[in-house]
């Protein structure tokens, strides 16, 4: 699969509202900001990219200190898209890109961890106008994880191909990874220090802990965790295995 950097955006992660009966869901990590909230409203600065997030979480951290925005307690999230996006009229997968108007030049994360795939429809091409399952529902009938995201690029396709009639907005629909970054790694301010047994890892090491001296962030889609090389390039470890990370001084 192919997967385009969208960009970052910090967000203040929403609790699963009573009304949508999907028990499994415990919080939204949705592209679509329904319930999960942007930092701001931070189109009216234009600072954006073509993908109208950012190109990294420094110039969100500028634009926060300039204008006396609190990104107190919210979690900073990264997100890439599948290269192809559906189109409901031509039934068909068919290319698109960002909005030439803007620069899209996005720096990848030296470390995050990858949550799950959401569901975005675009009829304007450009921001996200409904996440569909959690907007309209559709996590009551789909099974998703915890965030209300899909496990894989697969159950995202077909979820969108058997579904067409209660996505409700129209489309095109796209394909979203979601990844949640530590605040420091963001800076650039982890390294590595070793790698554990993930079964024997104490309570007190959690995932997306921002102060404490280690931090254990698992990728449970490969049931690993992402790390970083020489080259500041994610990728995974062995099956079991958890990297323990030491914020620079």
């Amino acid at each position: 699969m192919n997967l385009l950097p969208m960009g970052y955006l910090y967000r203040l992660v929403a609790k699963r509202p009573e009304w949508l009966r999907a028990e499994q869901v415990e919080d939204i990590y949705s592209l679509h900001d329904c319930f999960t909230k942007d930092f701001a409203d931070y189109i009216k600065f234009w600072k954006h990219n073509g993908f109208w997030l950012f190109d990294s979480p420094e110039i969100i951290e500028t634009l926060a200190r300039e204008h006396s925005i609190s990104l107190d307690g919210m979690q900073l999230f990264y997100f890439e898209v599948f290269e192809k996006e559906f189109d409901e009229d031509s039934n068909s997968w068919v290319t698109f890109s960002p909005e030439a108007s803007f620069v899209t030049n996005v720096q990848k994360p030296p470390y995050c961890s990858f949550e799950g795939f959401d569901i975005a429809s675009f009829s304007y091409g450009n921001t996200a106008e409904s996440s569909p399952l959690s907007c309209v529902r559709l996590a009551e009938k789909v099974p998703t994880n915890e965030h209300c995201l899909l496990d894989t690029l697969d159950d995202a396709q077909n979820t969108i191909e058997q579904n067409l009639e209660e996505l409700h907005e129209p489309g095109p629909y796209r394909i979203i990874a979601v990844y949640t970054v530590p605040v420091a790694a963001a800076n650039h301010k982890l390294k590595v220090v070793g790698t554990v047994d993930a079964r024997i890892l104490p309570s007190r090491l959690t995932k997306g802990t921002r102060s404490a001296t280690a931090v254990v962030e698992m990728n449970k889609a490969q049931r690993g965790a992402w790390i970083v090389d020489g080259q500041d390039q994610p990728f995974p470890c062995r099956d079991g295995n958890a990297v323990l990370l030491n914020q620079i001084k």
